[in-house]
């Protein structure tokens, strides 16, 4: 991994992609009057796919991020001196 270029790693993103919940996130954002979509091309278009309505690649699963933070031993990676770990402790605790 390139020195200060921590989400240059793919484990790392794909844990943080099972993290997500994005039907939660979506309702937050949009008092309830959105959707989660993964694709660019609005339902509303004649180019739309209606497979994508059910498409969700990294659905939120914490022990898969788990598997992924683990395998690619994200958790001790440094971060100007310090792991990851410690940085996100040290952001929750603030």
């Amino acid at each position: 991994m390139e020195e200060g270029r921590l989400l240059s790693n793919e484990d790392l993103r794909i844990a943080l992609a099972y993290c997500i919940d994005r039907e939660a996130l979506t309702k937050g954002v949009t008092a309830g009057s959105g959707f989660a979509s993964y694709s660019y091309v609005s339902p509303a278009s004649m180019c739309y796919d209606s497979a994508m309505d059910n498409y969700d690649p990294y659905p939120q699963d914490f022990d898969k991020a788990k598997e992924y933070l683990e395998s690619g031993q994200i958790l001790e990676l440094p971060v100007s001196g310090r792991t990851i770990f410690s940085r996100a402790a040290q952001f929750w605790n603030a």
